[in-house]
């Protein structure tokens, strides 16, 4: 998880993004069709095909917000499917993000069961703070500030 500032998809809100790398293994059926100079032509079932994998990405962009009543809340605001591309990733696409999108769901759903946790407190705000900036002098200066981030609750 990372924390993700005014992102140009909806640059007045913070998310915090959980993002997952994916390999979708591609396969193809085969099937040739025999000519039959007596009949019908017939044909022939020669399994599958195993094209080259893809490489894709996942990510769902988390809001955390207090409702009116002073509790806190977290959902899925937003739900990214990259697919690398090649003759078949329109199709892998096509078949990954439906079911992507309705994950969402059940990954607002586990964030309300996490913050459950605090169902007897009342808030006034909630926030996120990018985790520790890394050690420069070990990163090199291509250190990241996206390895964790930190939800900071106001008491009412």
């Amino acid at each position: 998880m990372y924390a993700n500032y005014f992102p140009a998809h909806d640059p007045r809100n913070v998310f915090a993004s959980i993002d997952q790398n994916l390999k979708v293994q591609v396969r193809i059926p085969l099937k040739a069709t025999i000519w039959n100079p007596f009949g019908d032509d017939f044909e022939i079932d020669l399994g599958q095909f195993r094209w080259s994998d893809y490489a894709a990405n996942l990510r769902y962009d988390i809001s955390f917000f207090v409702s009116q009543d002073g509790h806190l809340h977290g959902r899925v605001s937003w739900v990214h499917v990259w697919v690398e591309s090649g003759p078949f990733s329109q199709k892998v696409h096509d078949e990954l993000q439906p079911q992507l999108m309705e994950a969402a769901g059940d990954v607002t759903a586990a964030i309300e069961g996490a913050l459950a946790l605090f169902a007897r407190g009342k808030f006034s705000d909630a926030y996120l703070l990018p985790g520790s900036p890394p050690d420069m002098d070990q990163a090199g200066f291509k250190g990241r500030y996206d390895d964790d981030v930190t939800l900071v609750v106001v008491s009412a």
